[in-house]
């Protein structure tokens, strides 16, 4: 394997383990891959502060799954953009709490 962690021996790509997390939110703080993207500059200050504003707004389990779907975008874009695009939802006050759908619409 290429890359070295001294804690796991080797390097863990994060995007591999999306789908799982996602379905576990909780394995994601502490994680080895989500510390080494850190490390590597792929998860920046922007996807923390973001991720924080996610969980205040819907509760740890809600906000994180909402972040790992914001990183299964990166899949789709290029990660400047996709920083881009959060920084400018935080300045804008996003995420916030849903409060119901806009007009009473109903999905039917």
């Amino acid at each position: 394997m290429s890359g070295y962690s001294p804690k796991a021996g080797r390097r863990l790509e994060l995007d591999h383990y999306l789908e799982v997390l996602i379905r576990k939110p909780g394995a994601l703080p502490g994680a080895t891959a989500l510390e080494q993207a850190k490390a590597a500059g792929k998860f920046t200050p922007v996807h923390d502060a973001w991720w924080a504003a996610a969980c205040k707004a819907h509760g740890d389990r809600d906000g994180t799954r909402a972040l790992i779907e914001v990183l299964l975008l990166a899949r789709h874009l290029p990660t400047e953009h996709l920083v881009t695009g959060l920084a400018a939802a935080l300045r804008a006050g996003a995420p916030h709490r849903r409060r119901g759908r806009a007009g009473g619409a109903q999905s039917g």
